[in-house]
Parts: structure tokens; C-alpha cells; sequence
């Protein structure tokens, strides 16, 4: 853990571009010594850029507070959580990609909730601004000093990343947190006073959905839900939000219930760019659950579509991999699942990942590595979600027809 905290702010670039700039800092030449300073210069940028989004976060959060929001949680980063704990006795959690931020809020009143969700929006940008004019002042700013002309600086690399992000958080524009279409702070900003009071109650109301994911993380499904579709019942055109019931629905093994309301929304969702791998892979996992020969088929198809998109997401690989175990592409299968899959960790990706590693192997008669991946799930069993432990059951049952011997479910 403390190995993935330390990568979370410190790239992996360090490794190897800090001791290239201390050997270029020991010979005598001033053209090395401008080149060390380039590479410090940038990998502080790197690392500036991390801090940077942990202060604006704050911003966001102490402003809330200040107009008595309900904070739900605070969220420092995206990718894998390493880190739960409270700040300001709110929820923090923090992520290993340390690139954006969330605040989740919701106000205890509708009276001014257009001026109170300024002010939390506001808060952000303006600890970013504090940022940049605070460096500037202390230092004799210049842009170029980053080529390392004049020297080494540390507020120089700290006020330009907050430059950089005070420019992303202003561009007005949608950005997608955990699934969820939500403004950046500039598109807020701009259009809060002009929206009508409903559009800016869903705009709040769309923090309070990732209040479910709290839950959906706590495995209580049905209360998960419940918030999903009372705001569904509110909103009814958006087609994201049914995708993640249906999602919800596999979680709770209900997987005719899923997939109909996959096929409701599918089409719609497969012409958005931002949607279409999330949409292609749940309709996939969604066949795999089904698990027969024609539904296999056709997970494969629809993981192929989803992996075209979105090979680094951790979930369409574990997809994509198991699908093709199941369909008797056992190499091509193991080489996928090989990326996510960690003995090391108890991540959702690797516990799933590793039920068809088991299977691959046992399918290339390289029994030993099968049932090391088999024990480790068997270990983790309880860490599995409700639909995994179906698949998990099929796995084994398929395992034991290999081995022409009986292996009784957990």
C-alpha cells in the first residue's frame, strides 16, 4: 500500500528521469546542467499537478461547509481507492490516478441553493487562483525558467501546474465522474444563474446519485437502488442512469430484468462516444451471466466492441479476457486477464479476473497454475459481489468436467 500511495503522487518517470538529472548535474558542462533542470522542473510539474488537485478539492469542500452544505464525501483522484478517511469528519478517499477530483454535496434546503452552489463551486478555482498568485509573489515568476536558463525553481513548476489546472477545471464542458455526466466548475459557473431552479435542483441531485455508489461499494444493492430510481422516476430521459440500474439489477442476479433494460437503452447509448464501451461492456458481462452457448456469442461481440474503446479500463479487460477463456480462446483469454490480475491485491478486477485465469489454465492442462488462481478466489471468496459468485459457481463446475472429478461450489 505504501509503494501505490507513493506512485499515486510520484510518477513513475521519477525512477529513472531523477537519477538521469543528478548524473547530469556531476559533469562539468552547463548545457547538462540546463538538461537537469528541464527534467526536475518537469517532474515537479508532474507532481505539483497532483498537490494541485488535492488544494482545489479543499476549496470546494470548505466553501460547502461554509454555506452548510451536506458533504457526502470528498474523492481525490480516480482508478484504484488506496486510501479511506475522514477530513473535516467527512469521508475522503483517495485514488491512485491523482489527475481530477470530486466533492460530492447536496444542500438541506431549496432556498438559495443557486447562490449556495456558487459559492461550492467557486471554491475550487479560487484556492487554485490563491495558488498561482501566492507562488507568483514569492518568486520572481517567468515562464521560461522552466528550460532551466535560470537555474533550478520550485515555485516556478508549482505555479504553472495550477495554471494548467485552473484552465481545465474553467473549460466549459461535461466531464463523466464514476458514470455520471456532471459540469466542470467553468460550465457550472456560467450557467448557474440561468438555468431554471428544476436544472440546477438536477444538477445538485446528480451529487446525491454518487451517494449510491457508497453503498453499491458496501454491497447493499437494494438501497442502491432505491436512489437510482427515485431520481429515474424524476428524470426519465437520462439513458445513463438506466444503464446503471441495470447494472445494479445483475448485482442482485436478476439478469433478465438487467438485460431488458440494456436493450431499452442500447442503441441511444451505443451512438455516444463517452457511453458506448460502458453500454457494450455491461450488455457482454450481462450474456456471460446468461452463460449459454448462443448468449457466449454474443458476449463476445459485444466485449470485442467495448475492448475496441477502452483497453486500459480495468473492467471491460477482466470482460474482455474472461469472455474469450469461455469461448476456447484460452492464450489470447489469459494474456488480457494477465494485465489486471494480481495476487497481491483483493481488487474487484483481480478476484474476477483470477476465476478465469483458473479456468484458461485448467483448459491448458497447466494444473498448478489453475489451482493456485482457484485457491486465491477461494480465499477472497467473500470480497466477490453476488453475480461473480454465480460465475464463480459455473467456473468451478467447468473446472471439475476438466478434471473429470467433482469440485463443490463455496
Amino acid at each position: 500500500m505504501n509503494k501505490k500511495l507513493l506512485f499515486a503522487f510520484l510518477s513513475k518517470h521519477y525512477f529513472y528521469l531523477l537519477p538521469i538529472a543528478l548524473l547530469f548535474y556531476q559533469i562539468n558542462n552547463e548545457q547538462y546542467h540546463i538538461l537537469a533542470n528541464c527534467i526536475i522542473h518537469y517532474l515537479l510539474l508532474l507532481l505539483f499537478f497532483k498537490v494541485g488537485v488535492i488544494i482545489h478539492e479543499l476549496g470546494h469542500a470548505i466553501f460547502g461547509l461554509a454555506v452548510k452544505a451536506h458533504i457526502y464525501r470528498i474523492i481525490f483522484g480516480r482508478g484504484e481507492e488506496l486510501l479511506k478517511f475522514n477530513l473535516f469528519k467527512v469521508p475522503a478517499q483517495l485514488y491512485s490516478n491523482l489527475n481530477s477530483g470530486a466533492v460530492l454535496i447536496s444542500y438541506r434546503t431549496d432556498s438559495n441553493i443557486r447562490l449556495n452552489h456558487f459559492m461550492t463551486i467557486i471554491g475550487g478555482p479560487l484556492f487554485t487562483l490563491i495558488c498561482i498568485v501566492a507562488g507568483m509573489s514569492l518568486h520572481d515568476f517567468h515562464a521560461s525558467q522552466l528550460l532551466g536558463l535560470r537555474g533550478l525553481s520550485i515555485l516556478n513548476p508549482f505555479v504553472i501546474a495550477n495554471m494548467f489546472l485552473l484552465i481545465n477545471v474553467l473549460v466549459p464542458t461535461h466531464v463523466y465522474l464514476m458514470g455520471v455526466k456532471t459540469p466542470t466548475d467553468g460550465l457550472a459557473l456560467l450557467t448557474i444563474f440561468f438555468s431554471k431552479q428544476e436544472k440546477v435542483q438536477e444538477m445538485v441531485n446528480r451529487h446525491e446519485l454518487l451517494q449510491a455508489l457508497d453503498l453499491y461499494e458496501q454491497k447493499q444493492y437494494r438501497q442502491a437502488l432505491d436512489i437510482y430510481e427515485s431520481y429515474i422516476t424524476k428524470y426519465p430521459e437520462d439513458l445513463p442512469m438506466k444503464a446503471g440500474i441495470a447494472n445494479m439489477y445483475l448485482k442482485m442476479e436478476d439478469f433478465r430484468k438487467a438485460y431488458e433494460i440494456f436493450l431499452e437503452v442500447y442503441e441511444p447509448l451505443s451512438k455516444d462516444k463517452l457511453y458506448r464501451s460502458y453500454v457494450n461492456n455491461g450488455l457482454s458481462w450481462n450474456y456471460l451471466l446468461f452463460n449459454d452457448q448462443d448468449s457466449l456469442i454474443l458476449a463476445e461481440k459485444y466485449s470485442d466492441l467495448a475492448y475496441r474503446e477502452g483497453k486500459l479500463d480495468p473492467s471491460i479487460i477482466s470482460t474482455r479476457g474472461s469472455v474469450l477463456i469461455e469461448r476456447g480462446k484460452t492464450n489470447a483469454g489469459i494474456d488480457i486477464l494477465n494485465r489486471v490480475a494480481k495476487l497481491d491485491e483483493c481488487s474487484k478486477q483481480s478476484l474476477a479476473s483470477c476465476m478465469y485465469l483458473a479456468l484458461g489454465h485448467f483448459q491448458l492442462k497447466e494444473v498448478k497454475a489453475g489451482k493456485k488462481y482457484l485457491k486465491f478466489v477461494e480465499t477472497n471468496i467473500n470480497q466477490l459481489d453476488p453475480d461473480e459468485k454465480y460465475l464463480f459457481v459455473k467456473v468451478k463446475e467447468k473446472i471439475a468436467v476438466l478434471q473429470g472429478n467433482t469440485i463443490v461450489a463455496s
